[in-house]
């Protein structure tokens, strides 16, 4: 499967060379070859389109699958800085919990744990 991401990744560099472009679904069903194919990715996404106005395309440029095995926002998540209403900025205390009150457990888990 990894070979099939990068092979879809050059693809599209080269492509982008002569204006051809290679796009890979965003959304797909567990299984389904796309960037987001987690039990809560497919529902997510049609809760969404219900309530945003406007066309969106499930699509995305190939070349971002060069860069998720290099993706690992964890590294980061202690430098984050988030304000909540009636609290002041905390140096090295988060309010992590509060953006994954509608996601998935598991992810809450992963970034309290992280703050």
């Amino acid at each position: 499967m990894a070979c099939h991401w990068l092979q879809r990744g050059l693809r599209d560099l080269a492509g982008s060379l002569i204006g051809r472009p290679h796009y890979l679904p965003v959304v797909g069903r567990p299984g389904d070859f796309a960037v987001l194919t987690g039990p809560e990715a497919w529902g997510g996404m049609q809760q969404l389109q219900a309530i945003v106005d406007g066309p969106w395309e499930n699509k995305v440029l190939a070349r971002v699958a060069l860069k998720i095995p290099r993706y690992n926002p964890i590294r980061k998540a202690r430098q984050v800085r988030v304000p909540t209403p009636g609290d002041r900025w905390l140096e090295g205390q988060h309010r992590v919990g509060q953006g994954c009150a509608g996601g998935s457990e598991a992810y809450a888990q992963r970034a309290l744990h992280a703050a």
